[in-house]
């Protein structure tokens, strides 16, 4: 009786002791798990806020840049005396040279009318038919500042009166634009520098982007629900995670948006290996835990062993 009696006592103290060091070696772990996760989290977001300011910046320089060549081109000479021509083929064929001093990925002129008489892209993009709609439809210089979409090319231009003599007189001969085009080249820089990936919507179509298509229209309506946030966002497109922080290019007419996005899941594909090894660190402790608590119960339940056999055998001489 008294030898089972022994075995109950130290079973309880061991079972005791074992959960007790098992419940805190799980707690333990399942709070570093979350931190590391949450950690990973605030990382991918102060990183996904840096890239957008960094491209901010590199927009507005590259924008400064266009404005100021704009400037300089509407002063040229040589500019204001093949404007004076008034023939729509001599302009298009002596602005060539032009265009190619201008740096841009497109160049157009037009005249007084707002006829377009002289229109050169760098890479086959818009027409000079949708150059002349894009005109009549922003007719002015309200905005020197433009965006032109149109057949799937996305263009920021800058918008530059050339006037004949001094500005003063208020004698214009016509308009210089220069623009550059929103096209994959820029959306993989900014994807390069986002180390991540980038979509360019215009008035809800997509333009350029370096993701699949296929989920661009999701991503859009994820984003519309969350319209009125300009933190970065967590998104699930299909069976991948996302942040994703919507920059606003223009908000007027059209409306452009390029969304920089950075996939949450193949950041925190570590944290797989990192659970596996602290499963095996918390299994390691605890069989290691056990050993010692096993060690720990003989030492203690033995003298009460001792005693409980002691005061049987008192009660037995009784």
């Amino acid at each position: 009786m008294s030898r089972r009696s022994s075995i109950r006592l130290r079973t309880k103290f061991l079972i005791a002791l074992l959960l007790t060091s098992a419940g805190l070696t799980a707690v333990s772990l399942l709070i570093v798990q979350r931190s590391v996760e949450d950690q990973v989290h605030s990382n991918l977001r102060v990183d996904l806020a840096n890239s957008v300011e960094t491209f901010r910046n590199f927009q507005r320089e590259r924008e400064n840049s266009l404005a100021r060549s704009a400037e300089l081109m509407a002063d040229l000479p040589v500019l204001k005396a093949l404007m004076t021509s008034r023939h729509a083929p001599t302009i298009q064929d002596a602005s060539a040279e032009l265009f190619r001093l201008s740096g841009g990925d497109l160049f157009a002129l037009a005249d007084q009318s707002n006829q377009v008489v002289g229109f050169h892209t760098r890479t086959p993009g818009i027409t000079l038919e949708q150059a002349q709609e894009l005109r009549t439809h922003k007719n002015g210089l309200d905005d020197s500042r433009q965006w032109w979409f149109a057949g799937g090319h996305l263009y920021e231009v800058f918008l530059v009166p050339i006037f004949f003599g001094p500005k003063a007189n208020n004698s214009v001969l016509g308009t210089v634009a220069i623009g550059y085009e929103i096209n994959a080249t820029v959306a993989h820089e900014v994807a390069r520098v986002a180390a991540g990936q980038v979509v360019v919507v215009c008035s809800g179509k997509e333009v350029v982007s370096t993701i699949d298509s296929a989920v661009v229209d999701k991503l859009q309506q994820a984003m519309a629900t969350n319209s009125t946030s300009p933190r970065p966002l967590d998104v699930k497109l299909g069976q991948e995670t996302f942040v994703v922080a919507p920059l606003i290019l223009n908000d007027g007419e059209p409306p452009v948006t390029m969304y920089v996005m950075k996939s949450y899941d193949q950041a925190a594909q570590f944290l797989s290996h990192l659970r596996q090894f602290l499963l095996g660190v918390g299994l390691g402790a605890v069989l290691i835990g056990s050993l010692l608590v096993y060690v720990i119960a003989s030492t203690f339940t033995r003298p009460l062993e001792r005693l409980v056999e002691g005061v049987q055998i008192g009660r037995a001489h009784v």
